[in-house]
């Protein structure tokens, strides 16, 4: 069994394809993106039934004390009105997206990206009505090496055919630009 926080930085890693491990990507409003806790298990439900292995699980990650009591953990941040509508912006204005989106139905879900519990930046995704066969060259985040940020990238390309039924779309505070365009199959 894995630990909750190895488990979140694989997902974050797979998700935008290694940046900066520990970075946590979370969608907000009508949809979010959760971790299961281990075996349908959380902290608040630890007592004398609970498997040895998941009470271990949990005070490795952090979220019981020795006693098997839940640790209080940081509110996770969220997005303000005015960072969802330039996030919105920005990719909206972005010509790569705007080709990608033309003539499709889709909806608009602004989520956010953070790292330690700051706010780093946002992801826009974009759920289309159906699936789309897209050949496409998706801009893409290449870690810099000894990056000390998520935001710390340098953007290449990566050639590839894909069924698309949402784009991911990344976008850093510090940098205001649309950093990577992930190509998905969820569906709202």
């Amino acid at each position: 069994m894995k630990k909750r926080g190895v488990v979140i930085i694989v997902a974050v890693a797979i998700l935008i394809g290694g940046i900066v491990a520990g970075v946590s990507y979370a969608t907000t409003g009508d949809q979010t993106l959760q971790l299961p806790e281990p075996k349908g298990y959380s902290p608040e439900e630890i007592d004398e039934n609970t498997p040895p292995e998941v009470v271990e699980e949990f005070k490795r990650a952090g979220l019981i004390d020795e006693f098997g009591k839940p640790i209080p953990q940081p509110q996770k941040p969220s997005l303000t009105e005015e960072e969802r509508a330039w996030a919105k912006g920005i990719a909206l204005s972005d010509s790569r997206v705007r080709e990608l989106i033309e003539g499709k139905n889709y909806e608009v879900v602004i989520g956010l990206i953070h790292s330690s519990f700051e706010k780093t930046g946002a992801v826009v995704v974009i759920n289309f009505d159906k699936s789309y066969d897209i050949e496409y060259d998706w801009p893409w985040m290449e870690p810099i090496e000894g990056a000390q940020k998520p935001s710390d990238y340098r953007q290449s390309i990566r050639h590839s055919k894909q069924t698309v039924r949402s784009l991911d779309i990344m976008i850093f505070f510090d940098r205001g630009e649309v950093a990577a365009i992930i190509p998905g199959s969820r569906s709202s």
